[in-house]
């Protein structure tokens, strides 16, 4: 789970792409958005960078050498240091096909990204992942999530007496039946919400 270090620091990026020119130009998307970045160029240094690194969200060519970026990404689902909110995004350098998305969105990728790449679409859509990690992240160290059934724990919303809604302040104020207060019948006993 996320330690003490990962909650105070920039959002770390790990980017896995053996053209040093993409991972340059995501970095210079990346660095100016708020971002830490780390490389790797090969899959055994995307390893070694997992190892080492809590990565906030991980950006993996499927084309990367040593690996099949498919395989690799199910390979960090598996492992333990890379939590299940961690956003794994493949990238491919030609247009993405619906069969190819569907491919990595089944091997455990957050999303697939293809040629031509909007830098403000990047951040954003990285932006969104990386707040959803943070609150996942903060509901398991915080015990909200049971680890065994990765649940949570605090059960269903308590139910309130038909007839009841709930207003500012939390407290309750009868309704009124939509048809009347007079009205009997089927269509009267269902006006209660």
């Amino acid at each position: 789970m996320p330690s003490a270090r990962a909650a105070t620091r920039s959002p770390l990026v790990l980017i896995a792409d053996a053209h040093e020119w993409f991972s340059r130009a995501l970095e210079s998307v990346l660095v100016p958005g708020g971002y830490s970045v780390l490389k790797a160029y090969t899959a055994p240094g995307l390893l070694q960078q997992i190892e080492l690194a809590e990565p906030d969200a991980v950006i993996l060519a499927v084309d990367l050498p040593g690996g099949d970026g498919l395989n690799l990404c199910r390979m960090l689902r598996a492992d333990s240091r890379v939590t299940p909110s961690t956003p794994i995004i493949l990238t491919q350098p030609t247009p993405t096909t619906r069969r190819q998305t569907l491919a990595a969105l089944r091997a455990g990728a957050a999303e697939l990204w293809g040629q031509r790449l909007d830098a403000e679409e990047l951040l954003l859509r990285l932006a969104a992942q990386v707040r959803a990690k943070g609150d996942a992240d903060r509901a398991w160290s915080e015990g909200l999530v049971d680890h065994d059934t990765r649940a949570g724990r605090r059960g269903p919303a308590p139910q309130r007496p038909i007839g009841v809604r709930r207003v500012r302040g939390g407290r309750g104020r009868p309704r009124r039946p939509l048809g009347g207060a007079g009205r009997a019948g089927a269509a009267g006993n269902r006006a209660h919400l």
